[in-house]
């Protein structure tokens, strides 16, 4: 009797990602999520890469509601929310960013980011709508 090969089914992976638009840590965890998939494919046979697929969908999360547009300096931010711990959050964030090549900038105001979730539902709706 001759064996018969079957084609392996196809395999979609369904990921939910909640992000805030300002947070450098939902940045840093979508850097280190596209990293996993790129590892996982590579490890798969060549011929098995396409039956493999990731679909990504990005959730809103706002991390602060109720501040307003452009309340604090990000260092500021930093140290309201960690307190004694700011100075190795710090030391955390530029080592990570520096690892995933994410440029981090100081400067600037940080704060309520639901306008930003706005603009993307906004840019999603017009790109369906020209689809």
């Amino acid at each position: 009797m001759a064996a018969t090969q079957t084609t392996p089914p196809s395999f979609t992976f369904s990921i939910d990602m909640y992000a805030d638009t300002v947070c450098v840590w939902s940045y840093i965890g979508s850097k280190i999520l596209d990293q996993a998939i790129d590892a996982y494919k590579s490890a798969l046979p060549p011929d098995e890469r396409d039956k493999v697929t990731f679909d990504l969908t990005w959730r809103p999360y706002v991390l602060y509601p109720n501040a307003g547009v452009s309340v604090r300096t990000k260092k500021d931010a930093i140290h309201k929310i960690y307190s004694l711990n700011a100075p190795s959050i710090f030391s955390r964030l530029e080592s990570l960013t520096k690892q995933y090549q994410i440029p981090l900038v100081w400067e600037g105001s940080t704060g309520n980011s639901i306008n930003s979730h706005k603009l993307i539902l906004l840019a999603i709706e017009q790109d369906e709508i020209t689809a």
